[in-house]
């Protein structure tokens, strides 16, 4: 079988070693893709390679795999003949990356901080896959966690759970002011802007760990940007994780993996 990687993922070799030691009977030559394929949607993650071009070059292998593929792109890719997987479509895949994602966040924090998660204060910003498995594990290292969320059904559950939720909508409020300034840590998973430049004394003392795309957060605070976590913590678990995504969605599954 081939099986081409592109770009300087980790991950991706990872995921070539586990496909190529399956017996694949769906295809005999898959391209593998950077995860997301396209951070602007017109060329390749990592290159300045038009995704209209490579596609010439991918109408060779019988399988093409990405993350985020936008929906022109992969109608090109099929009128040449490829099958075209975006894992970004396997909710499994998605729930495992956030799972990730959120232990090599802490795993990092971590090793930096001179403090034990019993003693810091974290904030949340969202409450979505990797917000959700960011409080389980801060919860179970004792940390004082508040999780800032605009869905007030579920900063009443967290209420009742004994974690103070606040709402994401109101982070000019004085509420919101104080609990910003009372952090340790906030981390942003939320890909919008929430907090106003306005806020910026609040954080002032604030280590801010970024884990969305784009610019989410005031001007002039200093932001941790972490980009692709799983690939820099775990990529061999990374790159599994993304091989079992490929046979789920070749419908290779009931292979011995």
């Amino acid at each position: 079988m081939n099986i081409h990687t592109y770009g300087a993922d980790q991950r991706l070799e990872f995921c070539r070693e586990y496909i190529l030691k399956r017996r694949i009977r769906a295809a005999k030559s898959i391209a593998l893709l950077p995860i997301p394929t396209s951070k602007d949607g017109i060329t390749l993650n990592g290159s300045r390679e038009p995704l209209s071009e490579l596609a010439e070059k991918l109408s060779s292998y019988d399988v093409v795999v990405g993350y985020g593929i936008a929906k022109e792109y992969r109608a090109l890719l099929s009128e040449r003949g490829a099958v075209v997987i975006d894992v970004s479509r396997d909710e499994e895949y998605l729930a495992e990356n956030a799972s990730l994602t959120a232990v090599g966040t802490v795993g990092r924090i971590l090793t930096e901080e001179r403090s034990a998660p019993c003693d810091l204060s974290f904030g949340i910003i969202g409450y979505g896959r990797i917000g959700q498995r960011l409080l389980h594990i801060l919860m179970f290292l004792s940390g004082k966690v508040t999780v800032f969320t605009s869905k007030r059904e579920l900063r009443q559950e967290l209420c009742m759970l004994g974690i103070s939720g606040v709402d994401s909508l109101s982070f000019e409020s004085p509420e919101a002011a104080a609990k910003l300034s009372e952090l340790d840590i906030l981390i942003n998973t939320a890909p919008a802007r929430l907090i106003s430049d306005n806020m910026r004394d609040s954080l002032a003392k604030v280590r801010i760990i970024e884990l969305a795309p784009g610019d989410n957060l005031p001007e002039g605070v200093a932001v941790e940007r972490f980009s692709a976590v799983p690939s820099f913590m775990y990529p061999r678990s990374a790159g599994i994780a993304l091989g079992k995504s490929v046979l789920r969605m070749l419908g290779e599954m009931d292979i011995k993996t």
